[in-house]
């Protein structure tokens, strides 16, 4: 299972540090509630991940046009998620986990590499949805599928892995 080893807080400050000085990140400095976001959500953060993105690849985050975010893998420099605007607007607001769920889930495609893996779409769904559980979002996670009728074979799937309505 992931992230069983807790992030020394040096770690995740100095990881914070760096992300927020791309200039390209001025975006999460110019409003408090994404920037208490994004602490958020590195704060759930395992030593699993910041390693990852220390690997050479750095985290990228920029907002973009379309609908709730996009992870893109193959860049020489970094690890780029998209945020869109129906994105950026939950990480604006008091109950932002679930655009937290929503990132987490896109840092589970990077992580898992599922670009570099022979995976069904589906497949990798799934696992980008545990992914968000395991990170914490899955509460969150569920009410955001529940929301949306193209997602109701993610919701069964998580629902049956994550609870005792399903098998173990």
């Amino acid at each position: 299972m992931f992230f069983k080893k807790k992030s020394p807080i040096d770690k995740k400050i100095h990881f914070r540090s760096d992300f927020l000085k791309n200039s390209l990140h001025e975006w999460v400095l110019q409003d408090e509630c994404i920037n208490n976001s994004i602490d958020i959500f590195f704060n759930a953060f395992g030593v699993e991940l910041f390693d990852f993105f220390n690997q050479g690849k750095k985290l990228l985050m920029i907002p973009a046009r379309g609908q709730w975010a996009c992870a893109i893998p193959h860049s020489d420099r970094y690890h780029l998620i998209l945020i869109y605007p129906d994105l950026i607007n939950i990480l604006k607001s008091k109950n932002c986990k679930p655009g937290l769920a929503i990132l987490a889930h896109e840092i589970g495609h990077l992580f898992l590499k599922h670009s570099d893996r022979k995976i069904d779409t589906t497949d990798a769904q799934y696992e980008a949805d545990y992914f968000s559980y395991l990170l914490g979002f899955g509460p969150e996670l569920i009410a955001f599928l529940k929301e949306r009728p193209e997602c109701q074979d993610r919701l069964k799937r998580i629902i049956q892995v994550t609870t005792k309505e399903g098998p173990h």
